[in-house]
């Protein structure tokens, strides 16, 4: 395993970039520091780029959240999201007629513009889908009765974000839909995940780039349970950011205890994406 200062030191071996946003770019209002010239750097050398993100909403709206960052196209090849992953497979793989939404207002409409209505309750649904919490704040306790609802009308859950959490630059956690995905689980329900680590998401970054050799390709996130074991399972080579989501697990715990702990090998490590 290499412990890297800077990406540069093995940039060369590599002809594209499977980036990971939050975390490792953003921390969802704010850039980390230098992102935006180190990404400026590797264009200049013509590497691809392709932004991967759990976010439970369509490319369109991270595109969005990226140009308001000062993020630009000419930064990147593509934006894959695990929401826009899900519309495209939900809209060709029909599994009824209608949905319960579980998750903010602002995520509400995934499913805008694919064959489904969206239900009132979860007795008129074919299926749930669960984008999030609906405050940073939010725990689990105030989602059970929804999710009871759910599991007693017999509804398939497909969940959008397989995170468990995400970490902003100044320390603020926040619970994600995965949470609630393992807690459906527990209770005995049906549970489909879209993004990382499931490997569907990454065939539509490879699809995207002009190399097709996967010794060429490169992922680069901070969360082990999928950045890293998606990589891992795909067979690419891996960076894990350690100054995201898990910092504070591995400033207490060390790198190797951690990693064996979520079964996960790391290519190389590195603090931030600088």
């Amino acid at each position: 395993m290499n412990f890297l200062k800077s990406i540069s030191e093995i940039v060369s071996d590599f002809d594209a970039l499977i980036v990971d946003l939050w975390g490792v770019v953003h921390d969802g209002q704010k850039l980390y520091p230098g992102v935006k010239e180190k990404l400026k750097n590797l264009r200049k050398q013509n590497k691809g780029i392709i932004f991967l993100s759990n976010a439970p909403r369509r490319a369109w709206r991270v595109i969005d959240v990226l140009n308001n960052l000062r993020i630009t196209p000419e930064y990147y090849d593509g934006v894959i999201t695990s929401g826009e992953v899900a519309f495209e497979h939900l809209s060709k793989n029909l599994i009824g007629k209608s949905y319960y939404s579980i998750g903010p207002e602002r995520d509400a409409g995934l499913l805008d513009g694919s064959p489904y209505r969206r239900a009132k309750t979860p007795k008129d649904a074919n299926f749930a889908i669960v984008t999030g919490f609906d405050d940073d704040d939010s725990g689990l306790d105030e989602k059970l009765p929804e999710l009871k609802a759910c599991h007693d009308a017999g509804l398939l859950f497909i969940c959008t974000n397989p995170d468990m959490e995400i970490v902003r630059q100044n320390g603020t956690r926040a619970l994600c839909a995965g949470v609630m995905a393992e807690a459906y689980k527990k209770m005995g329900g049906e549970v489909i995940y879209f993004g990382k680590p499931h490997p569907e998401v990454y065939q539509s970054c490879f699809e995207i780039f002009t190399t097709k050799d996967k010794a060429k390709i490169a992922a680069i996130g901070d969360n082990l349970e999928t950045d890293i074991k998606g990589a891992n399972a795909v067979g690419i080579y891996s960076i894990f950011v350690t100054g995201g989501v898990m910092a504070k697990e591995v400033e207490t715990s060390g790198l190797k205890p951690v990693f064996k702990k979520y079964g996960v090998s790391p290519s190389a490590v590195i603090e931030a994406l600088k």
